[in-house]
Order: C-alpha cells, then structure tokens, then sequence
C-alpha cells in the first residue's frame, strides 16, 4: 500500500557532520551532471550548487509547487541496497528552452524521448552521488516521463510507487543554459526502511 498522505512527523536528525557531507554531495553531483548535461546539449551549461535537505515528504511535495500548476516530471524506480523512487521537476520555460536548442517541437514523441534522456543523465549523477557518499550500492532504472497538473501527476506517480515512506531528500538546482534559467527539482525518496541506513552512512564513501 503506498502512503500518498504523509505523516509529516520531524525528519530525521542530521548531525553536522552528514550536514556537511550532504553539501559535498550537492557539489559533487552538480558538476558532473552539468558536465554531461552540457555534452548532451552541446551547449553550455552552468549550475547554482543546488541545497540537499531532508525533509518530510509532504514538506517536499508542498515546496514543489501548487497543485494546479502544469509540470513534467520524470519518474524512476531505485533499486540495490535502498529502495527509492526518484522524482524530477523541469520547469515550463526551461523545459521549452531545452527543445529549442535541441531543434525539438514540444508534445512530440522526439522531444519526450530527449526529455527522458535529459532526466537519465541527471537523475543517475544525483543518485550515484547520493550512493557514493552513503558508501552503499542502488541504482536508477530508466525513467517515465508524465504531463498534467502537478497533484494528479504526482499521486498516479506515487500510486505506481512500491515505496512507503514519510521522507525525501530535496535538491532544488538552478541550470543556467545559453544564459535561459532552467529550474530542475530532484525528489529522492527512500523507503521507511531505507532512511535510517541513508542517513547513518551520509559521508561515509566506499
């Protein structure tokens, strides 16, 4: 049964230093994934260090935005020693530049599948940083793409979910691409069962 009603109970405590280890997480994965980003496009892209916070699910989904917003989000399943679903957030007017320069008309089954592309690149540098900092071993599979209305979108993506939990990890990250702000929203979510073994492990590398 997947809990689309968080609890939003505190989340868990962070100890100076997985705060700090989280910080170079968020380095870390912020540049590789510009770095391959910037190849995918061929264009150039910069990034803002994105913040990386715990935080109660329902926390995270409310600073998404409101729930009549129009989003794309990309969806994929983690699997290995933690078990996550990874959910990513490209704003209107990023997401419209992004085709542009890739000679893409949006709504067009080319420009879903660049999108998908875009979302794999980014989504396995955030989540092989998160795994090599907590020193453990999971992986993303590829991802789905869905359109509409941020609540509906997010409740058919976390109903497809077999993860049940009350936290996720939020990076906000701000890419810079051909001077177009593009805003993209990285949504790591544990299971119960996980957030224990993320927390604990934060900065202890392999």
């Amino acid at each position: 049964m997947n809990m689309l009603m968080p609890l939003g109970e505190p989340a868990p405590p962070i100890s100076d230093e997985q705060q700090e280890a989280l910080g170079k997480v968020a380095e870390t994965i912020s540049e590789k994934a510009t770095d391959a980003f910037s190849k995918l496009l061929g264009s150039e892209v910069t990034a803002t260090v994105p913040a990386l916070e715990v935080v109660p699910l329902s926390d995270a989904i409310d600073r998404l935005g409101s729930a009549g917003e129009h989003v794309t989000v990309a969806w994929l399943s983690v699997v290995g020693q933690i078990e996550a679903s990874v959910l990513l957030l490209f704003d209107s007017e990023g997401e419209a530049q992004l085709y542009e320069i890739l000679g893409l008309e949006a709504g067009t089954e080319m420009a879903r599948s660049a999108l998908q592309e875009m979302a794999n690149i980014i989504g396995t540098q955030y989540v092989f940083g998160i795994a090599e900092s907590c020193g453990l071993t999971f992986e993303p599979e590829p991802p789905e793409v869905s359109e509409g209305m941020l609540g509906a979108v997010l409740s058919t993506v976390l109903a497809m979910s077999t993860v049940v939990t009350n936290y996720a990890v939020l990076v906000d990250t701000q890419l810079k691409v051909e001077k177009v702000d593009c805003t993209v929203r990285f949504l790591f979510i544990p299971s119960d069962t996980s957030v224990e073994a993320l927390i604990s492990n934060l900065g202890s590398e392999a």
